[in-house]
């Protein structure tokens, strides 16, 4: 009869490539970032919310994952990857509710102000090349090409601000031994 072989990774023992740890117990881990995901895309609605919300709801998430798991202290790595997906919860949230209120609250604030952007930038475009670029853009192609584009841009801003928040938090919360 063959032998089950366990998968290589760290986890495991044995040496190998492992791309994604996940804890064997992923509810606190989901939990965690869910809720300081919910948090960030919350705060992020405030002026200047992005830049201070994000690494907060990193920072959030591994204090949220440290009570759920009393004893357990996650590395750098893990808050990481921990802070990555309450920023992932985040944009997701955050582009839903965008979304929503451009669709019902019939504003069109982003279509306006990529359309008054591009006529800025034709006022000032030095070639007919360019203009012709700009031009492009306003069709509704281009603003489509140019709404996945910034959505792209702003999801990498949130997951990447809240994992530095996550990443810095081990190191700060640190326990110190008793002495």
């Amino acid at each position: 009869m063959p032998e089950a072989v366990a998968p290589a990774g760290p986890l495991s023992g044995r040496p190998g490539i492992a791309l994604v740890v996940v804890p064997p117990d992923r509810r606190p881990f989901l939990r965690a970032a869910l809720i300081a995901g919910v948090t960030g895309a919350v705060l992020s609605a405030l002026p200047f919310g992005l830049v201070l919300a994000m690494p907060a709801a990193g920072f959030l998430s591994v204090v949220l994952y440290r009570r759920q798991t009393a004893g357990e202290e996650p590395g750098s790595r893990f808050g990481f990857r921990l802070g990555a997906l309450s920023g992932l919860f985040a944009f997701i949230l955050f582009a839903l509710l965008a979304v929503l209120d451009d669709l019902f609250a019939h504003k069109n604030m982003f279509r306006d102000a990529m359309i008054d952007a591009i006529h800025r930038q034709q006022a000032r475009a030095p070639d007919a090349q360019t203009r012709q670029m700009l031009d492009y853009l306003l069709t509704p192609q281009g603003l489509m090409i140019m709404m996945v584009a910034g959505f792209i841009c702003l999801c990498a801003a949130f997951v990447l601000l809240a994992a530095l928040g996550g990443s810095l938090a081990p190191s700060l919360l640190k326990r110190k031994p008793r002495q």
